[in-house]
């Protein structure tokens, strides 16, 4: 059998978890101690399949370390760096800078140890894509909100894992002193998760603790906020708001080494 066809046969594509032994990669080539950690295959699924190997000679893997428990800081694409998913009942942190490069032909003679459910490998693409299409605020703006950092960080890993993303609306133009940015923020929540009251009340807990941090930063008008469901956010709405990125700051959770937090699905 060619070996295209023996990666459709055996399902390989986007979100395919597999372990640096079954693809017979040596520590040299996964950049790791360990090669028979889990990886997370990267690449768009018509990549994975495509039918000519000179056009698509290879595949990205991310590394997949398994953790305690997610946290709300890195679930749903917040931080561009790493990833909180959950996979086959355990807990993982995907690492974009580990991504690591190899021959698409490795996948014909090895089989993937499962899946990523749908909703998380489209999770998976978002963030992937996030990295280099997330928006840049005005430096002016970012300065005004830097204090309140360490104290995001907090809200969200607390009770941020079902928020799907935070959503502002403000200017991106660089204010001067004496001139307010006026803000307005969305914090959006995927539609199943919005109905179940405990998950709502821990993102609304959230999303308030976040508002008055807002309102506590000098030069920044936060004329309102709201918890709303993706389903219940229209197109019109993400025309007038961002993503917000934070990427540039980076805070320190309790008992944590320094982390870096960014604010986008």
């Amino acid at each position: 059998m060619h070996e295209v066809e023996e990666i459709r046969v055996r399902n390989w594509t986007q979100g395919s978890i597999v372990s640096g032994s079954d693809l017979q990669l040596s520590t040299q080539v996964v950049g790791g101690d360990d090669p028979a950690a889990l990886y997370v295959v990267a690449s768009h699924p018509c990549d994975v399949v495509n039918s000519d190997f000179i056009k698509e000679p290879h595949v990205d893997i991310l590394p997949m370390n398994q953790i305690d428990s997610t946290d709300g800081s890195f679930t749903h694409g917040k931080n561009p760096r790493k990833l909180h998913l959950d996979w086959n009942g355990d807990a993982y942190a995907v690492d974009l800078i580990g991504r690591r490069t190899i021959d698409r032909r490795l996948l014909a003679g090895a089989t993937p140890q499962g899946q990523l459910e749908a909703a998380v490998q489209r999770v998976l693409a978002a963030w992937l894509g996030s990295r280099y299409s997330r928006p840049a605020f005005a430096d002016e703006f970012n300065a005004r909100v830097e204090g309140t950092t360490s104290r995001i960080g907090k809200a969200l890993k607390n009770n941020g894992q079902a928020m799907s993303g935070i959503y502002v609306a403000t200017t991106l133009d660089e204010l001067p002193s004496g001139s307010d940015y006026p803000l307005q923020m969305l914090f959006c929540m995927r539609t199943e998760d919005f109905v179940e009251p405990d998950l709502w009340g821990q993102v609304d807990e959230a999303a308030e603790q976040i508002a008055k941090l807002m309102r506590e930063c000098e030069g920044v008008d936060l004329i309102d906020y709201e918890v709303k469901s993706e389903a219940d956010t229209s197109l019109e709405e993400l025309r007038t708001f961002a993503r917000w990125d934070y990427d540039w700051l980076t805070f320190r959770t309790l008992g944590s080494s320094e982390s870096t937090l960014s604010l986008i699905v």
